[in-house]
């Protein structure tokens, strides 16, 4: 039987053969695999007001991990989730604010060059 402190560890906290952390490497292609197969859930209904309902959630994950060829256990999924929504609630509270928008062919945040003029006036004083 396990200890109590062991028991409430998370999976993700128990170190590998080689007494090190596992860390995964997300690219971007997996991302969106994720949130399309939990966008697909919320299409057919499987949602609530602010996600997906638990069996949306599994099926989502069921999906994700039959065309994911990465072996990710439901903690990682999950944690990554979690963290796809934290920056798309910073986008939403501080992106838009700051004169920020994303570009999908690039990949990446963009800003006018007003915004790079302010910036470099604020950094030269």
């Amino acid at each position: 039987m396990k200890n109590v402190e062991e028991k409430n560890k998370s999976p993700m906290d128990h170190p590998s053969n080689d007494g090190e952390r596992k860390s995964t490497k997300w690219e971007d292609s997996t991302i969106e695999l994720l949130i399309d197969c939990a966008i697909e859930q919320a299409n057919l209904g499987e949602q609530t007001g602010s996600g997906l309902t638990s069996t949306g959630w599994r099926k989502a994950k069921a999906k994700f991990k039959i065309v994911n060829e990465m072996s990710l256990d439901d903690v990682q999924i999950k944690n990554k989730w979690e963290n796809i929504k934290k920056w798309q609630t910073w986008y939403k509270t501080f992106g838009k604010k700051a004169g920020l928008g994303w570009n999908p062919e690039k990949n990446n945040f963009e800003a006018s060059a007003e915004w790079w003029e302010r910036k470099m006036l604020v950094r030269a004083t």
